[in-house]
């Protein structure tokens, strides 16, 4: 619950943005799947997940935890694209219905690409404060596979009147063909300067190609820290120092950057590593995650041939299908 805060708090300047949106166009932070998709029969079925804002897709689980998998499911339905979970890095491709499991802990949101959602992150650098004052460290979020913006919006909390609203105004780009992530100068600035960071999920990238990143503030290069997530992925690009919120900052991934083909034989061990079925049996499906070369098809006949349970069977089914 204390991380889910925490988090909750890190997205107000998402938060801010989206509600400033619906004050002036009526959009609402949280909107049924039909709203956007009002052809699709499944954005009617699928009734408990969400369009969280305009970058976000969300799909509550509110069922009990299995007791094979240690985990809960949602199905959730995903229109046509590509999408990364933010949390746990899972890529997955549209134009489906497809059941996700988590861990009591987690959440399944999904960003398609070339969502770009900015977030405080003040706590990353140990200044938790109490309320809600403008933050000048910032962490943007951008799923790479196709070009996005966003415009980030804040305001000094003095006016009544959205109308009487000096807004401070930050335009945020990713162009896909070139690769270059676009932080504008801010606004009506209210703070003088900002420590920047780059979240990329799920990102195609080895070592060598994130040696090449860089970054400038106008015409300037500027010294770099890029990290890349164990557990989910990410790579993380933050600037070494405060830039002055008058300035530009342009950061440079390389030319066409890809979401990663999910990890299968990883994700399988995850599953298998908290399952609670015969050990035996749960070594005679690891084995099977060990053959190369074998198409989904086969593997999931194979699968299903192994007498699992339904839900340990559709955990697996999961991260095997997750994309074509």
């Amino acid at each position: 619950m204390t991380a889910a805060l925490q988090f909750r708090h890190r997205l107000i300047p998402y938060l801010y943005t989206m509600s400033v949106r619906a004050t002036q166009t009526n959009q609402q932070l949280v909107e049924p799947m039909y709203y956007d998709h009002p052809n699709q029969p499944e954005a009617y079925r699928n009734k408990n997940q969400y369009l969280f804002g305009s970058e976000l897709i969300v799909s509550p689980i509110t069922q009990r935890k299995g007791y094979s998998t240690d985990m809960a499911s949602v199905e959730t339905w995903l229109p046509a694209g590509r999408y990364a979970d933010l949390f746990t890095g899972l890529v997955y491709d549209g134009d489906r219905v497809i059941k996700m499991f988590r861990s009591t802990d987690k959440t399944p949101v999904l960003g398609r690409e070339g969502s770009i959602v900015p977030l405080d992150n003040s706590s990353a650098a140990g200044e938790v404060k109490n309320g809600a004052p403008i933050p000048d460290v910032i962490e943007i979020v951008v799923v790479v596979g196709a070009s996005g913006k966003f415009e980030l919006l804040e305001d000094d909390g003095k006016a009544e009147e959205i109308d009487n609203v000096e807004f401070a105004k930050t335009d945020i780009s990713f162009d896909q063909d070139s690769g270059r992530i676009t932080i504008g100068s801010t606004s009506n600035a209210l703070v003088k300067e900002r420590t920047w960071s780059v979240r990329l999920p799920s990102i195609a990238a080895d070592s060598k190609a994130l040696e090449t990143f860089t970054a400038k503030v106008g015409f300037k290069d500027v010294d770099i820290r890029v990290k890349r997530e164990a557990k989910t992925d990410a790579v993380t690009v933050t600037l070494a120092k405060p830039v002055s919120s008058k300035d530009e900052v342009t950061i440079e991934i390389g030319p066409s950057p890809k979401l990663q083909k999910n990890d299968v034989k990883t994700r399988a061990l995850e599953i298998l590593d908290r399952a609670q079925i015969d050990h035996d049996l749960k070594w005679g499906v690891w084995q099977h995650f060990q053959e190369e070369g074998m198409n989904n098809n086969v593997s999931m006949s194979r699968l299903k041939a192994y007498g699992l349970d339904e839900d340990m069977l559709d955990a697996l089914l999961e991260v095997l299908l997750a994309q074509d």
